[in-house]
């Protein structure tokens, strides 16, 4: 199991000249796909701007709030949410 925890800043906000500058098409595509997020009409959240990239297939799997978690080849990915945290669990279970 590896744990990570990532703390964004009080006001973070996604670059998109960084990433405009540094990404080809199709993976801004799939970045931009990744940000997709749900609220409410009186909430005033903005996408959290991470993802996880599986570098054998080049999936992008997104960090919106709006996931609990979602397998990933022989992983497990476990995500919970707290004000500007967001803890990651990720459990290797392979097939026997």
């Amino acid at each position: 199991m590896a744990e990570i925890e990532i703390t964004l800043p009080e006001n973070y906000t996604l670059n998109e000249k960084t990433l405009t500058d540094h990404l080809c098409q199709t993976c801004l595509n799939k970045i931009s796909g990744s940000l997709k997020y749900w609220k409410y009409v009186d909430e005033t959240k903005e996408p959290i701007p991470l993802c996880l990239v599986d570098f054998d297939t080049l999936e992008i799997y997104s960090l919106q709030d709006c996931y609990q978690g979602y397998f990933v080849r022989d992983y497990y990915i476990e995500l919970e949410y707290k004000e500007n945290h967001v803890e990651t669990k990720i459990f290797y279970l392979p097939e026997r």
